[in-house]
Formats: structure tokens, sequence, C-alpha cells
């Protein structure tokens, strides 16, 4: 019986777990506290910067936990292909992020940016970095864009791409191209699971 127990609880892992279903309700409990305005970046004099666009890094943050797992024990425990779960594991991911890009009380161009970049961003490292260590880029990239990619002015720098303004085509087609070679990573390399 033990054993059938942790064969159900593999294949719910692999499905997206809760982590991720947390990270998109924390999505939500955010962007209703935090303010619109633009806020005081830290350790720097005169620069200002809104800090919602980097609230998807919270559904981001989730994948390591939801969907880093052997393929091999997955398959055993389901009677499943992996890249068939996989699949499913990816459709609970559109819907999520679909359901947190719809709920955004800002504009959802930006938002869909965002989510894509962050979520494509931690796919990429699902599938490149062990498990134990693909949540470090999901963490530092918006604390750099928010700290280090704002300027004087309130511009910013082009590579801290969810804060780039709501009209910037080289923005979306970067968040673009970001979802699109994780979800390539994740269907073809799987993941590196507890460090394969």
């Amino acid at each position: 019986m033990p054993e059938l127990i942790r064969q159900r609880v593999a294949v719910a892992r692999a499905l997206g777990g809760s982590a991720f279903a947390l990270g998109g309700v924390g999505c939500l409990v955010a962007w209703w506290v935090l303010p619109e305005r633009a806020l005081a970046v830290l350790a720097r004099d005169d620069v200002f910067s809104v800090i919602w666009p980097l609230v998807p890094a919270l559904l981001a943050a989730g994948l390591p936990s939801a969907f880093a797992f052997d393929g091999r024990d997955l398959e055993r425990a389901s009677g499943r292909p992996a890249h068939s779960l996989r699949g499913r594991s990816l459709l609970l991911l559109t819907v999520t992020s679909s359901a947190v890009v719809a709920a955004s009380p800002y504009d959802s161009a930006t938002v869909a940016r965002c989510t894509m970049v962050l979520v494509g961003m931690g796919l990429v490292s699902l599938a490149l970095l062990p498990r134990q260590v693909a949540w470090v880029p999901i963490a530092l990239y918006p604390a750099a864009c928010w700290l280090l990619g704002t300027r004087s002015g309130g511009d910013h720098a082009a590579w801290a791409v969810p804060l780039r303004p709501p009209d910037d085509p080289v923005a979306m087609r970067t968040a673009v191209a970001a979802a699109a070679l994780g979800l390539v990573l994740f269907v073809v390399l799987g993941t590196r699971g507890d460090g394969d």
C-alpha cells in the first residue's frame, strides 16, 4: 500500500502540484496589496519604479517544486510516458498563467509579457539546472530588474524586460522567445529532477 501512495504522489506532483497554484494566488494577493505608483528603488537616490510587473515571479517560483520530476519514476508510477504527463503539466501551466493574466487589474499585455518571460525563464531553469538551484534565476532576475535595471527618470534597461514600457515591441518579442525556449526545452529535455 505505501508503494501505491508514493506512486500517486509522484503523479500528482508531476501534474503541477499545489506550489504553482499557490503562486497564482500569491500573484492575485500581491496585485491587490501593492501600489500602482512607482516606489523608490532601494539604495538608489532619485530612482523610482513600479514593482507590480515583477509579481509573476511568484507564479514562476512554484515551477521548480511543481514540475521537477524524474521521468523514469513517473513512467513507472503512472503507466504513461513522461512526455504525456509533461504535456498535462504544461496545460495546467497555461491555464493558471492565463487566469493570472486575466485576473490582473493592470494592463493585460504587460502582465502577459512579464508572465511569459518569467515562466519561460523558470522552464529553462528546470531543464538545465538541478531542482535545488532552479529557483535561483527566477529569484535573481526580477530583483536585478528592479534594483539595477531602473535608471533615473523612470527609464529601464533593455534587459529589464518586465519593466519596459507596455508598447515596447522588442520586450514583447523577447518575452515570447523566452516562453517558447522554455516550453521547447521542458518538452524535449524534461527536467534535471533532483540532480540527475
